[in-house]
């Protein structure tokens, strides 16, 4: 399942009792669709990008990199 959370900027994946929040960035302000999407695509390499559209919102953007060594200090 995918929500948007607009308030705190995020895209959160949630599947198997665990949530997955993603940084989000605004696109759009004004979007053209009736329905939500959600749309997976590939940047080429370890990149992905995950577009949410929604009505009411515009549009959305998370920028994924997976297998990314990602130390915390």
């Amino acid at each position: 399942m995918v929500s948007l959370q607009t308030d705190s900027q995020q895209i959160n994946l949630i599947a198997g009792g665990k949530t997955l929040k993603l940084a989000a960035t605004k696109r759009r302000t004004t979007s053209k669709v009736r329905t939500i999407s959600v749309n997976f695509y590939s940047g080429g390499g370890k990149s992905w990008s995950l577009i949410v559209n929604t009505p009411k919102n515009g549009e959305w953007i998370a920028l994924i990199e997976y297998g990314a060594n990602i130390a915390k200090k």
